[in-house]
């Protein structure tokens, strides 16, 4: 099983076989739910692939959100997420409730996060920070698979 969260109306892997579960009720969504709040309706450790793009920064409870893409992704699986840089001036919206950056996803690597802040544990399996045409970073791109 793999999910595409936050594709809305032009999901970007849905040839590829991918469920596109959005927030809103629009042509192209699968299944509607809100990730700030609800548990995705899922087994855990049933979903091989996790593809979000865009749609984290918009997220104010991540750590809510993160934890249930924990439990639901299967020990070998793989989350990929893309965001905007944070310190990039695209980045600066006010629909988004984050800035990333590279030191952002980091921090879900760490042994603690889970005992002080209850982020569930990540291992970042790629990292990249893309950049745009004035050479200035405007994207990350990060892979991470669970820690259990």
């Amino acid at each position: 099983m793999k999910l595409e969260l936050g594709g809305g109306e032009n999901p970007q892997k849905k040839a590829e076989g991918f469920t596109n579960v959005d927030r809103v009720e629009i042509p192209g969504v699968d299944i509607v739910m809100d990730f700030e709040t609800d548990n995705f309706p899922y087994f855990p450790k049933t979903v091989d692939y996790i593809y979000c793009r865009h749609c984290l920064e918009h997220i104010e409870n991540v750590r809510h959100f993160l934890n249930e893409c924990h439990r639901i992704l299967k020990a070998e699986g793989t989350a990929e997420f893309i965001v905007p840089y944070g310190l990039w001036e695209g980045a600066c919206k006010p629909v988004h409730k984050q800035m990333i950056t590279a030191c952002w996803f980091d921090f879900l690597r760490k042994e603690n996060s889970f005992k002080l802040y209850g982020f569930k544990r990540w291992e970042i399996i790629e990292l990249q920070e893309l950049l745009g045409k004035k050479e200035e970073k405007y994207e990350i791109i990060c892979k991470m698979k669970t820690v259990k």
